[in-house]
């Protein structure tokens, strides 16, 4: 005859103690240390603290008819329930069902010794034929004599159907019943006390087609106060209050550990622990404790013999290493509010080791002025790990991970010409964050990758003591080392080596006779049908103005800026801030010039495939306007107009010297035409 099993089984490893009648164990004084009822949850695939277990197994809630819910375990192998804690001494009780679906399937309760279920199970073994419920061992042989046990074997799945389930434990003797559905069969027994008859949970097991049904568990368990001091002597640092199982072990506090500005560590290497025993209500465990080493630190900051002095501690570190440390600024302000540069530059750190007790002085000096710079910040900030980055290379020993909102900063200068520079020391990962930067909320530059290096970006501060925002932008992480303003009075640019350039400045430009370089005249042109009239300028320009310039050969100026500058009328210069190609879909109306380099030729160009620098200027001419081919008449005031093929120009005021129609300078002329201080000369 086949057995139908009902396995409720033990996972008792090597218990030694004999099964006794009538267990008499009391758990007065026991609180609930867990309960689960399946009321309150109304997700039905919430596992409810039930591990994942083995593949094929479905934990989820079901509903009786009369609205009562407990929880369903069906496919096979195993889910568990794990307590927070192993207890020796217990009283865990629960309402248990068993469907069976032929005779040959089978489920199982566990009752987990520390969280595991291996070695020898007791059972409760039911035998089909007889009726009779035994327990057994794990072989399946009985262990004492069978009672008579109904268990419902039916479709119907009603708590009138559960059986009441316990265990209890005193520490001395564990007890295991169970009492079928209706009150009248019960079967107990008692064994003797061994460790591995600690509660660390439950497991449910299925095999084959059965199904189990589980509802109201609930663990109690005895709780014991206790108290640990950490002292330092007889003075008590701080104390810690809890309440634990008997027999529980009760890991300290993590030491060392800081406490009201000191750092302490434990006086002696024992293992901290504590561990409450059975039945003494409260107790208290102390751990001695001694004072972190340390040395002072005393740093003193010479900015052109104007000192500070600095002390901090250096404190010894978690693993009992006696590190200290210092860094420094790349600037720093003087009270005069000059900004000097540190002489040591390239690193920022210096590092050592100290002995107890022992004061360390250390000195940086700066000693470089740099009246230009207004503003400078290190950008720290301690939003959390991961978002400082220490090397020796970065200003300040650091840098800041650029990760989320904005940075806003008050530039405390008159408005006027600046340019703003952002180091970025070290790139995290591939995708780069952007970065935006506005003045005055006014966006100056917004860069979709921000790069390894030294960004510079000029601006216009509108009025004076502005905001400068750093906002971010979009994908990826950046280190920003250091941000910097810089007061720009004068931008330079070169000239070709005939002389001439065209030239678009970021910043507004004073071009009056007064306060241009003596020997540097600015022109702006106009264009008329098919000459293009270059007309000395004498004011001032606002930004990304296109002029042209004309002075020494290959010289370099530097041209004073202004806050604003008065707009240029009639002015057809162009520039392309961008510096970039473009496609401004006119070229079959309009031809595209620009100067070629070191001469005064106008060439054409496609605009779709040539870049014009962004501080140069290009013109832009009605095809119709011009005859014969992509042929300029280019005129310098009031001069004559003269004719040039192929867009050739004519030089003005050459200050001596020969030169032939494409502007380059001829030292030994030959027989032809050729341009002296401006007029045209036949050479024979």
């Amino acid at each position: 005859m086949k057995k139908l099993l009902l396995l409720l089984t033990l996972a008792l490893v090597g218990v030694n103690g004999a099964w006794a009648d009538d267990p008499e164990i009391s758990t007065e004084g026991y609180v609930t240390v867990y309960s689960q009822d399946f009321e309150t949850e109304n997700n039905p695939d919430t596992k409810y603290g039930w591990n994942t277990g083995d593949n094929g197994v479905t934990v989820s809630r079901v509903t009786e008819d009369g609205g009562n819910h407990f929880l369903q375990l069906s496919g096979t192998y195993n889910r568990s329930l794990k307590f927070d804690a192993t207890y020796t001494r217990y009283e865990l009780t629960f309402k248990w069902y068993a469907k069976l679906g032929s005779s040959s399937s089978k489920v199982q309760i566990k009752f987990l010794n520390d969280h595991t279920q291996t070695g020898t199970k007791y059972q409760f073994r039911y035998n089909e034929t007889s009726g009779k419920m035994r327990v057994a061992d794990g072989g399946g042989s009985a262990v004492g004599e069978e009672v008579t046990f109904t268990i419902p074997t039916t479709a119907s799945t009603t708590v009138s159907d559960f059986c009441d389930v316990s265990i209890k434990s005193d520490g001395t003797n564990v007890s295991f019943t169970m009492t079928n559905a209706n009150g009248t069969q019960t079967i107990s027994r008692t064994v003797s006390y061994s460790s591995n008859l600690a509660m660390g949970g439950i497991q449910l097991q299925n095999a084959a087609s059965g199904i189990s049904y589980i509802d109201d568990i609930v663990l109690k368990a005895p709780v014991n106060n206790y108290t640990i001091n950490y002292k330092l002597g007889d003075d008590i640092i701080k104390s810690e209050v809890g309440a634990a199982n008997p027999d529980e072990t009760i890991n300290a506090s993590a030491i060392p550990f800081t406490e009201g500005g000191q750092k302490y560590f434990k006086l002696n290497d024992d293992v901290v622990t504590c561990w409450t025993k059975t039945g003494t209500g409260a107790e208290t465990f102390n751990v001695a404790l001694r004072v972190a080493k340390s040395a002072t630190l005393r740093i003193t900051k010479d900015v052109d013999g104007e000192k500070t002095v600095s002390e901090s501690t250096a404190i010894e570190a978690d693993d009992n290493s006696l590190p200290w440390s210092y860094a420094w600024s790349l600037y720093e302000k003087k009270s005069t509010g000059v900004y000097y540069r540190a002489d040591v530059d390239d690193t920022f750190i210096e590092t050592g080791t100290f002995t107890d007790g022992e004061t360390i002085e250390k000195t940086v000096t700066y000693s470089t002025p740099e009246e230009d710079i207004v503003f400078f910040t290190e950008v720290f900030q301690t939003e959390g790990s991961g978002y400082i980055k220490t090397d020796a290379s970065y200003s300040g020993g650091t840098c800041e991970r650029f990760y989320n909102g904005s940075r806003s900063y008050t530039i405390p200068a008159e408005a006027g010409c600046y340019n703003l520079e952002i180091k970025v020391p070290s790139l995290d990962g591939t995708n780069n964050r952007g970065v935006t930067i506005k003045v005055a909320g006014t966006t100056l530059a917004s860069y979709n990758t921000f790069n390894v290096g030294t960004h510079t970006v000029p601006f216009v501060m509108p009025t004076d003591n502005a905001t400068l925002g750093i906002s971010k932008g979009y994908n990826g992480t950046n280190y920003i080392d250091y941000v910097l303003v810089r007061r720009v009075s004068t931008i330079s640019t070169a000239l070709g080596t005939n002389g001439y350039a065209t030239f678009a400045s970021p910043y507004p430009l004073d071009l009056t006779t007064a306060n241009l370089p003596t020997g540097l005249t600015a022109y702006k042109a106009s264009v008329s049908g098919s000459t293009v009239t270059f007309t000395a300028l004498n004011q001032t320009v606002p930004a990304n103005t296109g002029i042209l310039l004309q002075g020494g050969d290959g010289e370099t100026y530097n041209i004073p800026v202004v806050a604003s500058g008065t707009d240029v009328t009639g002015n057809a210069f162009l520039v392309n801030t961008a510096g970039t190609t473009f496609s401004p879909g006119d070229t079959e109306t309009y031809y595209y010039f620009g100067l070629k380099k070191n001469t005064l030729t106008f060439g054409t160009f496609d605009p779709s495939t040539v870049a014009i620098p962004a501080n140069k200027a290009y013109l832009r001419v009605l095809k119709s306007s011009i005859t014969g081919g992509a042929r300029l008449n280019i005129s310098f005031g009031d001069d004559e107009t003269t004719g040039v093929a192929d867009v050739r120009s004519k030089m003005a005021d050459v200050k001596g010297g020969y030169y032939n129609l494409s502007g380059q300078r001829v030292d030994q002329p030959q027989k032809g035409l050729y341009i002296v201080n401006g007029k045209k000369v036949i050479v024979k």
